[in-house]
């Protein structure tokens, strides 16, 4: 019996893709935890499917006071007045605080019970950490709960581009396959997300997309609006030019830009769009590989994290942006040499003007 748990509509994505080709044979659980929007309109899709055993709505404001949410990862209880099942595999998609109690019940029922790790995002790919160790209370959850996943390891991770992971240690990597009609766990994508919530995405003929992250709210040195404006500067014609919005940033930051008129998550737009025709820009993230490592659709991308990097070490860049920076770096040219060469990683301001120039 396996455990999957998701906390974004792109994990609900990835779970099906992983189910139907690896684990179609097995009995399934799912566990949605509904911190994200049109969590309850999925879980109703996902149910009508009958793909999984059972499929598991989990309130996220359980708790409603946030100083107590430590307690269960300390002692191990239930708070969620989950049922017991025992689980032979496990599979999270990083750290998130019901991963952390669901692994600890289900440590406790079957103590050879093995976790395994589901792509989402960048991290596994430039070596970040898919479980935060060293933070102080994921340390002292770890010394006092003897069934915590912090005391335990990954087993194997689900991947779309193994062959792209810098940083490689013993463990297992299996590769997704892509998602295109060819892939059973297509029909079923398609179904849950284009009747689910928003519908179906508008056809808009875009030229140029930019993937908005929110640095400045994280806390970061990176200035995405500064970097929105140098991309402006390139493009002649700035009606070409829309923002994807991050779903945690305010639009107001960008002033009168275009955003792209679209409800569904990003993975969705790529996967009914016809993003061949796009360009789309990103600052450093691996959003803007979805189109070729999830789909096998070949995109023009225009990477710009060596520009970030330039203009913020004049900046007085500390070493760990500057690592992570570097990092995403290699990924890019590792993504251009394996997957596609139809990236392009300007160094500077003039570089990206003769790049758009060219396309």
């Amino acid at each position: 019996m396996n455990a999957f748990i998701a906390w974004t509509p792109l994990h609900i994505m990835n779970i099906l893709n992983t189910v139907l080709n690896y684990y179609a044979n097995e009995k399934n659980d799912i566990y949605i935890y509904d911190e994200f929007e049109n969590a309850k309109e999925l879980y109703i899709k996902i149910k009508e499917t009958q793909l999984f055993n059972k499929v598991f709505l989990v309130e996220h404001q359980t708790i409603k006071n946030s100083k107590f949410k430590i307690v269960p990862l300390l002692v191990g209880t239930n708070p969620f007045k989950l049922k017991t099942i025992i689980y032979d595999r496990m599979f999270i998609e990083g750290d998130n605080y019901f991963a952390k109690v669901l692994y600890s019940l289900s440590k406790k029922s079957n103590n050879n019970l093995i976790l395994n790790y589901i792509e989402d995002g960048i991290g596994a790919y430039v070596g970040s950490k898919i479980l935060d160790r060293d933070s102080r209370n994921n340390k002292l959850i770890s010394k006092f709960n003897k069934n915590s996943m912090y005391r335990y390891e990954i087993d194997e991770l689900y991947l779309y581009e193994p062959s792209l992971v810098q940083q490689r240690d013993n463990k297992v990597y299996k590769t997704l396959p892509k998602l295109n009609e060819e892939n059973e766990a297509y029909k079923f994508i398609e179904k849950i997300f284009n009747i689910a919530g928003k519908g179906k995405p508008t056809k808009l003929p875009v030229k140029y997309i930019f993937l908005d992250q929110p640095f400045q709210q994280d806390g970061s040195q990176i200035d995405e609006v500064e970097i929105f404006q140098l991309v402006k500067n390139a493009i002649k014609q700035n009606e070409e030019l829309v923002v994807k919005l991050h779903p945690r940033s305010d639009a107001k930051k960008y002033g009168n830009a275009h955003f792209l008129d679209t409800n569904v998550p990003w993975e969705i737009y790529c996967l009914t769009e016809n993003v061949e025709k796009t360009r789309v820009i990103s600052m450093a993230s691996t959003a803007s590989f979805t189109p070729s490592l999830m789909f096998g659709k070949s995109t023009s991308i225009i990477y710009l994290a060596k520009i970030i990097k330039e203009y913020y070490l004049k900046k007085g860049f500390n070493s760990e942006n500057q690592i992570w920076l570097e990092n995403t770096i290699d990924l890019a040219e590792e993504f251009k040499k394996n997957v596609s060469d139809n990236i392009h990683i300007p160094a500077s301001q003039e570089e990206l003007e003769v790049i758009i120039d060219a396309l």
